[in-house]
């Protein structure tokens, strides 16, 4: 009998741990992160199923999960807080002591957040996969339990469930507003002389896109910058939060005139996500690239109208560009 109930629990808890695996697989590859953040992922999952399960004999599920998780954080987080460790006066030109021990707290924190979750979700996956074992008679997945552990499955499953349903909805807006505040911050720190990236920007960025071979093996920040502010402008264009738009004019090259017409774009649309210009040959026709809200794409068929008009001179007259 014991052994049989052995059997069953190892079988629900397999089963749960492959569920939860290939749930936050699948919630990284959705928030389009790269490799590396799904073996940090997988490996974060890792220690929360041996915390939840060897450590959790000693004192508890939830301390061991966080002792578990925290551990991981740390290992994690290792190379920024080498990183900062290493590169510290040079950091402290341009940011406070308080900054840089922020950075990695957060970056520890992070990880002790998402391994707190995997826990949660984890729980969640066991109660519903005990419950349908139980409905459907399923005996590799339901372990016989007492009434009032029957009823906390109930409870635990339904609200996992609907944790992932509330979860669901609230994520369109939340990408939305997270994806336009990162497209607009990276898209000025490409086009504006700043700071070089924190450490948790550098460590977060190398995670993601990797080192620039190209040179010699250091990380090149502006890079980084770009391919974030293109993917965030993505994902607004997938979502119909932003529209991509190419205004050609036919009576402006690009020269002076065409010049002044990209810096009066940036002062007239000074909360843009990303202007740009597809074509920099001197004297060919200027041509805007534009992401911006469906609702300001009138604004800009206006703008591009009255700009729209030849140059009195070379360095531009009195028109709409000149000055």
């Amino acid at each position: 009998m014991t052994t049989c109930y052995a059997l069953r629990k190892n079988c629900s808890v397999l089963a749960s741990a492959g569920l939860t695996a290939i749930a936050v697989v699948g919630v990284v590859k959705f928030l389009g992160g790269s490799i590396a953040y799904v073996v940090m992922v997988l490996l974060l999952t890792l220690a929360v199923f041996l915390g939840r399960f060897w450590l959790g004999r000693f004192m508890g599920s939830l301390p061991a999960v966080l002792v578990m998780s925290t551990i991981a954080g740390v290992l994690l987080s290792a190379p920024m807080i080498v990183y900062t460790y290493q590169s510290w006066f040079l950091l402290r030109i341009f940011y406070s002591a308080i900054r840089l021990l922020a950075d990695m707290l957060i970056g520890i924190g992070f990880w002790l957040v998402v391994g707190l979750l995997i826990y949660l979700f984890s729980r969640g996956c066991a109660a519903v996969l005990s419950l349908g074992g139980w409905f459907f008679k399923l005996p590799f997945l339901h372990v016989e339990e007492s009434d009032s552990r029957l009823r906390k499955d109930k409870w635990r499953a339904a609200l996992f469930l609907a944790a992932i349903v509330v979860a669901g909805a609230a994520w369109r807006p939340l990408d939305v507003y997270v994806c336009t505040v990162a497209a607009k911050h990276y898209h000025l720190r490409l086009m504006e002389p700043g700071p070089p990236p924190s450490p948790l920007e550098r460590w977060a960025l190398m995670l993601q896109y990797g080192y620039d071979s190209s040179i010699g093996g250091y990380w090149c920040p502006p890079q980084g910058f770009l391919y974030f502010s293109e993917d965030c402008r993505e994902r607004l264009v997938r979502w119909g939060a932003l529209v991509h738009r190419t205004f050609e004019f036919q009576h402006v090259r690009m020269d002076s005139c065409g010049a002044k017409i990209v810096r009066a774009a940036f002062q007239a649309f000074p909360d843009n996500v990303h202007i740009s210009s597809s074509n920099w040959v001197r004297g060919e026709p200027l041509i805007l690239e534009v992401w911006a809200p469906p609702d300001e794409i009138p604004k800009w068929e206006q703008f591009v109208r009255e700009h729209d008009v030849p140059c009195d001179t070379e360095e531009g007259g009195p028109g709409p560009h000149g000055d």
